[in-house]
């Protein structure tokens, strides 16, 4: 039962970054703990950082594409309560939106209200982070309270991309679980779910560098 409600609330958080789109994937280092990933006080939390490297296929990566491929994503598959200009879209390096999402999930109807914010700088980054503001559900779905989550990728290096993401979430323990119960479903799905980003979403940002 338990970790029927977890499956559920945790897949929300990656139906909006995996494209699904199939392609070969990079060299990527075992996803860790940013902090320690624990069930305190009735509240899950887990921070999960992945680190890959990618070699170019081309002899100058520029990161025009990939942001135009996020900006069309947001535009296409969110609400949108707040954008940036199309003078800002033109030329701004850092970019906001304030943006919902509805997913329908076998535990119940999920809304997450964030701000997603787009970044590049001098140093060959583009920064993707999004940040959850509310979240409203029904039924199991319910216990997801928070979802953060951000992509770096650094073209510096000529000769390897560095692409990292970092996921924390935040789920309320249901009233009949236990803490030292709950904690490693909770870990174990989370690295189920990365490595989905690591299969669905990675190389699709690939494939746009």
């Amino acid at each position: 039962m338990i970790r029927s409600i977890l499956l559920s609330l945790l897949s929300i958080l990656y139906s909006s970054t995996c494209f699904g789109i199939e392609s070969p994937v990079p060299l990527c280092a075992e996803p860790h703990w940013a902090s320690p990933a624990e069930s305190k006080q009735g509240v899950f939390h887990g921070d999960l950082v992945m680190e890959c490297k990618v070699t170019p296929t081309k002899t100058r990566v520029i990161l025009d594409d990939l942001k135009a491929g996020i900006i069309g994503k947001i535009h296409a598959e969110s609400i949108l309560y707040e954008k940036p200009s199309e003078e800002a879209l033109r030329s701004s390096p850092s970019l906001k939106w304030d943006v919902s999402h509805r997913i329908q999930e076998d535990g119940g109807d999920v809304t997450i209200r964030e701000e997603a914010e787009i970044q590049t700088n001098q140093k060959g980054q583009l920064v993707y982070q999004t940040h959850s503001k509310k979240v409203s559900a029904s039924g199991m779905a319910g216990f997801l309270k928070s979802v953060n989550f951000l992509m770096v990728v650094d073209i510096n290096d000529p000769a390897s991309i560095l692409i990292n993401f970092r996921n924390e979430v935040k789920v309320e323990r249901p009233w009949f679980a236990i803490d030292f119960i709950f904690a490693p479903i909770a870990q174990n799905i989370c690295f189920d779910k990365m490595a989905k980003v690591k299969t669905r979403l990675l190389p699709w940002v690939v494939k746009l560098l």
